[in-house]
Protein backbone atom coordinates (compact mmCIF):
# COMPACT_ATOMS: atom_id res chain seq x y z
CA UNK A 1 0.00 0.00 0.00
CA UNK A 2 1.61 3.52 -0.75
CA UNK A 3 2.24 5.39 2.14
CA UNK A 4 -0.17 8.27 2.48
CA UNK A 5 0.93 11.53 2.60
CA UNK A 6 -0.50 14.43 5.04
CA UNK A 7 -1.64 17.52 3.05
CA UNK A 8 -0.38 20.52 4.64
CA UNK A 9 -3.10 22.73 6.92
CA UNK A 10 -4.74 25.54 4.84
CA UNK A 11 -4.01 29.13 6.42
CA UNK A 12 -7.46 30.89 7.92
CA UNK A 13 -8.54 32.52 4.38
CA UNK A 14 -7.66 29.34 2.02
CA UNK A 15 -10.01 27.28 4.27
CA UNK A 16 -12.88 29.99 4.30
CA UNK A 17 -12.90 30.23 0.39
CA UNK A 18 -12.31 26.25 -0.11
CA UNK A 19 -15.75 25.49 2.39
CA UNK A 20 -18.05 27.84 0.31
CA UNK A 21 -19.93 25.82 -1.88
CA UNK A 22 -23.47 26.72 -1.47
CA UNK A 23 -25.96 28.49 0.20
CA UNK A 24 -25.51 32.29 -0.86
CA UNK A 25 -24.87 34.57 1.81
CA UNK A 26 -26.21 32.51 4.85
CA UNK A 27 -24.36 29.41 3.42
CA UNK A 28 -20.98 31.81 4.08
CA UNK A 29 -21.89 32.77 7.00
CA UNK A 30 -22.91 28.94 8.44
CA UNK A 31 -19.60 28.08 6.93
CA UNK A 32 -17.51 30.18 8.88
CA UNK A 33 -19.55 29.53 11.76
CA UNK A 34 -21.50 26.48 12.19
CA UNK A 35 -23.11 27.27 15.62
CA UNK A 36 -25.03 29.82 14.00
CA UNK A 37 -27.44 27.49 12.85
CA UNK A 38 -28.67 27.05 16.52
CA UNK A 39 -28.93 30.66 17.47
CA UNK A 40 -32.47 31.95 17.68
CA UNK A 41 -30.91 35.61 16.67
CA UNK A 42 -29.87 34.64 13.41
CA UNK A 43 -32.69 32.27 12.70
CA UNK A 44 -35.02 35.76 13.16
CA UNK A 45 -32.83 37.59 10.93
CA UNK A 46 -32.59 34.71 8.10
CA UNK A 47 -36.70 34.62 7.79
CA UNK A 48 -37.73 38.25 8.50
CA UNK A 49 -35.18 40.91 8.18
CA UNK A 50 -33.36 39.87 5.07
CA UNK A 51 -30.15 40.00 6.99
CA UNK A 52 -30.79 43.73 7.63
CA UNK A 53 -28.35 45.57 5.71
CA UNK A 54 -29.40 49.01 7.38
CA UNK A 55 -30.31 47.56 10.54
CA UNK A 56 -27.96 48.09 13.32
CA UNK A 57 -27.81 43.62 13.31
CA UNK A 58 -24.62 43.31 10.95
CA UNK A 59 -24.41 39.89 9.95
CA UNK A 60 -20.70 40.24 9.87
CA UNK A 61 -20.85 40.79 13.69
CA UNK A 62 -22.66 37.08 13.77
CA UNK A 63 -19.11 35.36 12.98
CA UNK A 64 -17.34 33.97 15.75
CA UNK A 65 -13.92 34.50 16.49
CA UNK A 66 -13.11 31.43 14.92
CA UNK A 67 -9.71 31.80 12.59
CA UNK A 68 -12.11 31.19 9.76
CA UNK A 69 -14.44 34.10 11.68
CA UNK A 70 -11.61 36.35 11.77
CA UNK A 71 -10.59 36.00 7.83
CA UNK A 72 -14.43 36.31 6.65
CA UNK A 73 -14.75 39.35 8.65
CA UNK A 74 -11.26 41.00 8.05
CA UNK A 75 -12.23 40.29 4.02
CA UNK A 76 -15.54 42.18 4.17
CA UNK A 77 -15.29 44.75 7.07
CA UNK A 78 -12.14 46.14 4.82
CA UNK A 79 -14.38 46.78 1.81
CA UNK A 80 -16.37 50.24 1.93
CA UNK A 81 -20.57 49.38 2.96
CA UNK A 82 -21.54 50.87 -0.40
CA UNK A 83 -19.74 48.42 -2.20
CA UNK A 84 -20.15 45.29 0.09
CA UNK A 85 -23.77 46.07 1.24
CA UNK A 86 -25.05 45.70 -2.74
CA UNK A 87 -22.45 42.49 -3.47
CA UNK A 88 -23.86 40.89 -0.90
CA UNK A 89 -27.58 41.42 -1.27
CA UNK A 90 -26.72 40.72 -5.17
CA UNK A 91 -25.69 37.15 -3.86
CA UNK A 92 -28.21 36.71 -1.78
CA UNK A 93 -30.94 37.03 -4.95
CA UNK A 94 -28.98 35.36 -7.29
CA UNK A 95 -29.16 32.77 -5.09
CA UNK A 96 -33.04 32.58 -4.73
CA UNK A 97 -33.59 32.92 -8.85
CA UNK A 98 -31.22 30.11 -9.39
CA UNK A 99 -33.44 28.22 -7.05
CA UNK A 100 -36.30 29.50 -8.97
CA UNK A 101 -35.28 27.98 -11.92
CA UNK A 102 -34.17 25.00 -11.14
CA UNK A 103 -38.42 24.48 -9.48
CA UNK A 104 -40.10 25.63 -12.81
CA UNK A 105 -37.44 23.31 -14.77
CA UNK A 106 -39.13 20.23 -12.59
CA UNK A 107 -42.45 21.55 -12.84
CA UNK A 108 -42.74 21.89 -16.46
CA UNK A 109 -44.18 18.52 -16.94
CA UNK A 110 -46.96 19.31 -14.91
CA UNK A 111 -47.17 22.80 -15.51
CA UNK A 112 -46.17 23.39 -19.09
CA UNK A 113 -45.58 26.67 -20.36
CA UNK A 114 -46.45 28.74 -17.38
CA UNK A 115 -43.71 26.72 -15.86
CA UNK A 116 -41.59 27.35 -19.34
CA UNK A 117 -42.26 31.14 -18.91
CA UNK A 118 -41.25 31.18 -14.94
CA UNK A 119 -37.98 29.65 -15.84
CA UNK A 120 -37.33 32.14 -18.89
CA UNK A 121 -38.25 34.85 -16.71
CA UNK A 122 -35.99 34.17 -13.78
CA UNK A 123 -32.79 33.07 -15.82
CA UNK A 124 -33.11 36.71 -17.63
CA UNK A 125 -33.43 38.14 -14.28
CA UNK A 126 -30.29 36.16 -13.00
CA UNK A 127 -28.46 37.57 -16.14
CA UNK A 128 -29.10 40.88 -14.88
CA UNK A 129 -28.30 39.98 -11.12
CA UNK A 130 -24.57 38.29 -12.42
CA UNK A 131 -23.85 41.43 -14.77
CA UNK A 132 -24.36 43.75 -11.11
CA UNK A 133 -22.40 40.80 -9.52
CA UNK A 134 -19.39 41.13 -11.85
CA UNK A 135 -19.53 45.29 -12.17
CA UNK A 136 -19.70 44.77 -8.14
CA UNK A 137 -16.71 42.33 -7.86
CA UNK A 138 -14.79 44.83 -10.34
CA UNK A 139 -15.47 47.91 -8.37
CA UNK A 140 -14.40 46.47 -5.10
CA UNK A 141 -11.05 44.86 -6.88
CA UNK A 142 -10.33 48.45 -8.13
CA UNK A 143 -10.89 50.14 -4.71
CA UNK A 144 -9.76 47.61 -2.22
CA UNK A 145 -7.26 45.36 -4.19
CA UNK A 146 -9.40 42.47 -2.80
CA UNK A 147 -11.24 39.54 -4.90
CA UNK A 148 -13.99 38.34 -2.65
CA UNK A 149 -15.39 34.89 -2.97
CA UNK A 150 -18.78 34.36 -4.91
CA UNK A 151 -20.33 31.04 -3.55
CA UNK A 152 -22.06 28.90 -5.33
CA UNK A 153 -25.39 28.22 -4.11
CA UNK A 154 -27.16 25.00 -5.73
CA UNK A 155 -25.97 22.29 -2.95
CA UNK A 156 -28.06 19.99 -3.27
CA UNK A 157 -27.33 17.17 -5.65
CA UNK A 158 -30.41 16.78 -7.55
CA UNK A 159 -30.20 20.71 -8.44
CA UNK A 160 -26.73 19.74 -9.94
CA UNK A 161 -27.93 16.96 -11.60
CA UNK A 162 -30.70 19.11 -13.29
CA UNK A 163 -28.22 21.77 -14.18
CA UNK A 164 -25.78 19.08 -16.12
CA UNK A 165 -28.20 17.25 -18.07
CA UNK A 166 -29.60 20.69 -19.46
CA UNK A 167 -28.11 20.50 -22.54
CA UNK A 168 -27.51 24.60 -22.89
CA UNK A 169 -25.03 24.25 -20.26
CA UNK A 170 -21.55 23.28 -20.75
CA UNK A 171 -18.39 22.67 -18.60
CA UNK A 172 -15.16 23.41 -17.61
CA UNK A 173 -12.26 22.51 -15.47
CA UNK A 174 -9.83 24.90 -13.35
CA UNK A 175 -7.35 23.78 -10.62
CA UNK A 176 -8.90 26.97 -9.12
CA UNK A 177 -11.44 27.13 -6.55
CA UNK A 178 -13.98 30.02 -5.90
CA UNK A 179 -13.73 31.88 -9.38
CA UNK A 180 -16.74 34.05 -9.69
CA UNK A 181 -16.44 35.27 -13.12
CA UNK A 182 -14.13 33.91 -16.38
CA UNK A 183 -11.46 35.42 -17.45
CA UNK A 184 -8.92 34.54 -20.17
CA UNK A 185 -6.15 33.04 -19.03
CA UNK A 186 -2.89 34.97 -18.50
CA UNK A 187 0.72 34.40 -18.02
CA UNK A 188 0.59 30.43 -19.45
CA UNK A 189 -1.46 28.30 -20.77
CA UNK A 190 -4.27 28.98 -23.48
CA UNK A 191 -4.24 32.89 -23.13
CA UNK A 192 -6.10 33.25 -26.04
CA UNK A 193 -9.44 31.13 -25.00
CA UNK A 194 -10.83 28.98 -21.87
CA UNK A 195 -11.88 25.79 -22.91
CA UNK A 196 -15.02 23.48 -22.17
CA UNK A 197 -16.80 20.88 -23.10
CA UNK A 198 -20.60 19.55 -23.24
CA UNK A 199 -20.51 16.23 -21.15
CA UNK A 200 -20.09 16.51 -17.75
CA UNK A 201 -18.75 12.58 -18.26
CA UNK A 202 -16.07 13.73 -20.53
CA UNK A 203 -13.17 12.35 -18.79
CA UNK A 204 -10.81 15.52 -19.56
CA UNK A 205 -13.09 17.88 -17.49
CA UNK A 206 -12.22 16.01 -14.33
CA UNK A 207 -8.26 16.07 -15.40
CA UNK A 208 -8.32 19.58 -16.14
CA UNK A 209 -10.47 20.06 -12.57
CA UNK A 210 -7.36 17.68 -10.79
CA UNK A 211 -4.50 20.20 -12.27
CA UNK A 212 -0.69 19.39 -11.91
CA UNK A 213 -0.38 18.18 -8.26
CA UNK A 214 2.93 20.23 -8.34
CA UNK A 215 0.98 23.43 -8.78
CA UNK A 216 -1.04 22.45 -5.37
CA UNK A 217 -4.64 20.57 -4.95
CA UNK A 218 -7.05 19.85 -7.35
CA UNK A 219 -9.66 22.29 -7.95
CA UNK A 220 -13.46 22.31 -9.43
CA UNK A 221 -15.90 21.54 -12.70
CA UNK A 222 -17.80 24.37 -13.32
CA UNK A 223 -21.41 24.42 -14.78
CA UNK A 224 -21.62 27.72 -17.15
CA UNK A 225 -24.66 28.91 -19.27
CA UNK A 226 -23.25 30.31 -22.56
CA UNK A 227 -24.57 32.91 -24.36
CA UNK A 228 -21.93 32.98 -27.50
CA UNK A 229 -23.19 35.97 -30.28
CA UNK A 230 -21.10 34.39 -32.96
CA UNK A 231 -19.62 30.62 -32.57
CA UNK A 232 -17.21 29.50 -35.06
CA UNK A 233 -18.04 25.53 -35.98
CA UNK A 234 -15.24 23.78 -37.70
CA UNK A 235 -15.81 21.90 -40.57
CA UNK A 236 -19.25 24.04 -40.81
CA UNK A 237 -18.28 27.59 -42.20
CA UNK A 238 -19.68 29.76 -45.37
CA UNK A 239 -18.13 30.97 -48.39
CA UNK A 240 -17.90 34.19 -46.66
CA UNK A 241 -16.45 33.57 -43.14
CA UNK A 242 -13.72 31.30 -44.94
CA UNK A 243 -12.40 34.42 -46.76
CA UNK A 244 -12.56 36.09 -43.61
CA UNK A 245 -10.62 33.31 -42.26
CA UNK A 246 -8.22 33.08 -45.25
CA UNK A 247 -7.36 37.12 -44.76
CA UNK A 248 -6.67 36.51 -41.18
CA UNK A 249 -4.29 33.65 -41.59
CA UNK A 250 -2.15 35.27 -44.43
CA UNK A 251 -2.18 38.65 -42.18
CA UNK A 252 -0.63 37.03 -39.19
CA UNK A 253 1.30 35.29 -41.26
CA UNK A 254 2.85 38.42 -42.99
CA UNK A 255 3.46 39.48 -39.41
CA UNK A 256 5.87 36.61 -38.64
CA UNK A 257 2.86 34.83 -36.41
CA UNK A 258 3.63 31.31 -37.53
CA UNK A 259 1.84 29.44 -34.87
CA UNK A 260 -1.31 32.09 -34.45
CA UNK A 261 -1.46 31.85 -38.36
CA UNK A 262 -1.57 28.02 -38.42
CA UNK A 263 -4.63 27.93 -35.79
CA UNK A 264 -6.53 30.16 -37.90
CA UNK A 265 -5.42 27.61 -41.05
CA UNK A 266 -6.76 24.42 -39.02
CA UNK A 267 -9.86 26.27 -38.22
CA UNK A 268 -10.76 26.23 -41.91
CA UNK A 269 -10.37 22.88 -42.04
CA UNK A 270 -12.71 20.05 -40.80
CA UNK A 271 -10.19 18.73 -38.06
CA UNK A 272 -10.53 15.90 -35.75
CA UNK A 273 -8.25 17.19 -32.97
CA UNK A 274 -7.76 20.05 -30.47
CA UNK A 275 -5.32 22.03 -30.29
CA UNK A 276 -3.84 22.36 -26.66
CA UNK A 277 -3.92 25.95 -26.28
CA UNK A 278 -5.01 28.94 -28.30
CA UNK A 279 -2.63 31.57 -28.81
CA UNK A 280 -3.48 35.22 -27.78
CA UNK A 281 -2.64 37.20 -31.17
CA UNK A 282 -5.14 33.99 -33.03
CA UNK A 283 -8.20 35.02 -30.36
CA UNK A 284 -7.82 38.92 -30.78
CA UNK A 285 -7.87 38.66 -34.91
CA UNK A 286 -11.01 36.03 -34.41
CA UNK A 287 -12.56 38.52 -32.32
CA UNK A 288 -12.00 41.80 -34.96
CA UNK A 289 -13.81 39.76 -37.78
CA UNK A 290 -17.04 39.11 -35.17
CA UNK A 291 -15.70 35.89 -33.50
CA UNK A 292 -16.47 35.29 -29.91
CA UNK A 293 -16.40 31.45 -29.34
CA UNK A 294 -14.81 28.18 -31.68
CA UNK A 295 -17.17 24.69 -31.11
CA UNK A 296 -15.01 22.13 -32.54
CA UNK A 297 -17.38 18.63 -32.83
CA UNK A 298 -16.31 15.37 -31.58
CA UNK A 299 -15.18 13.42 -34.07
CA UNK A 300 -13.98 10.13 -32.04
CA UNK A 301 -16.26 7.36 -30.86
CA UNK A 302 -17.50 6.94 -27.27
CA UNK A 303 -20.14 7.56 -25.23
CA UNK A 304 -17.60 9.92 -22.91
CA UNK A 305 -16.48 12.14 -25.70
CA UNK A 306 -17.82 15.24 -26.46
CA UNK A 307 -17.54 18.68 -28.42
CA UNK A 308 -14.54 21.09 -27.11
CA UNK A 309 -15.79 24.44 -26.90
CA UNK A 310 -13.38 27.45 -26.71
CA UNK A 311 -14.68 31.28 -25.73
CA UNK A 312 -12.67 33.88 -26.80
CA UNK A 313 -14.17 36.31 -24.50
CA UNK A 314 -15.17 34.31 -21.32
CA UNK A 315 -15.97 37.41 -19.19
CA UNK A 316 -19.16 38.44 -21.27
CA UNK A 317 -20.14 35.14 -23.08
CA UNK A 318 -19.82 32.61 -20.27
CA UNK A 319 -22.49 32.52 -16.54
CA UNK A 320 -21.14 30.42 -13.80
CA UNK A 321 -24.08 28.48 -12.38
CA UNK A 322 -22.47 26.36 -10.06
CA UNK A 323 -19.01 24.83 -8.76
CA UNK A 324 -18.57 21.69 -8.57
CA UNK A 325 -15.57 19.97 -6.50
CA UNK A 326 -12.94 17.84 -7.30
CA UNK A 327 -13.65 15.38 -5.15
CA UNK A 328 -18.09 15.51 -5.53
CA UNK A 329 -16.89 14.71 -9.34
CA UNK A 330 -16.24 10.87 -9.48
CA UNK A 331 -19.67 10.54 -7.71
CA UNK A 332 -21.86 12.66 -9.90
CA UNK A 333 -20.22 11.09 -12.97
CA UNK A 334 -21.70 7.05 -11.14
CA UNK A 335 -25.17 8.93 -10.77
CA UNK A 336 -25.42 9.98 -14.41
CA UNK A 337 -24.34 6.73 -15.43
CA UNK A 338 -27.01 4.79 -14.14
CA UNK A 339 -29.50 7.22 -15.94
Amino acid sequence: MAEQQLKPALGPLEQLLANIRGGGLSGLLETVNPELRNRPDYQNIKKGAKFAYETVTDPLNLISSTPQGFAAASIFKSIPAFLIKPYMKAVEEAEQLKRTIVRERNNISKDGRAAEVAEEKAKQQLVKVNARIKSLQKDIKKETGLEVPQAPVLSTNQGILDLINDPKNIFHGSQTKGIGSFELPKGSGSEGGLYLVDKFIDPRLKQFAMGRPSQGAPGSAYITEPDFKNMLTVGDTSKQMDRLLKNLEINLSQKNLIEPAFQVKELRKNIVGVPNSFTKAASEGLRNIGIDAIRIPNKRRGVDNSDTFISLNPSENLNILDEIPYEDIEGLIKELMKR
